[in-house]
């Protein structure tokens, strides 16, 4: 699972989360694989832990696997389609499709920022992003409904026991 900011040629930007879709890990061997279900959001969602709190989403397209680990130009090396930077990454613990209306995921994020540490406006142009693996979240419960359009609600459900 991983959190990028995304910055597009015309100046816009939006965040995509990216969630790898089982099985996990070693199982795929390319990078190549469209295997990570994506979504657009405008919210830091690795940030986020109070039950209750609502993220309007879009569904994108599978993206490939690569994303989980790649920061820089996107579009063939080009940068035609802008720039990402990773801002956190983490692990799933586990997802659950409820009854083809949305799905429930386990997971828990290990956020990153210039230098190590979470700060006001590390969000910005031009930051990269270094994973510190000391700070590691509590596991969260998250539920998404798919609604028309391609659009999605994500609720952080509550802080999953264990």
């Amino acid at each position: 699972m991983v959190l990028l900011r995304h910055e597009l040629p015309d100046g816009s930007w939006h965040f995509d989360w990216m969630l790898e879709r089982p099985p996990w890990g070693e199982v795929r061997k390319s990078s190549e694989d469209r295997c990570l279900a994506t979504w657009r959001v405008m919210e830091r969602v690795d940030r986020l832990r109070a039950a209750g709190t609502r993220v309007a989403g879009e569904t994108l397209a599978d993206h490939r696997r690569v994303y989980l680990w790649h920061d820089g130009a996107v579009g063939g090396g080009s940068g035609g389609n802008g720039v990402v930077h990773r801002l956190a990454e983490g692990e799933i613990g586990w997802w659950r499709v409820i009854a083809d209306s949305g799905l429930l995921v386990v997971c828990r994020w290990r956020s990153a920022a210039e230098g190590g540490a979470s700060a006001p406006g590390d969000s910005g142009p031009g930051v990269k992003a270094v994973v510190v693996e000391h700070d590691v979240g509590p596991w969260m419960n998250w539920r998404c409904r798919l609604l028309h359009g391609g659009r999605a609600e994500w609720m952080v459900v509550d802080e999953a026991v264990g």
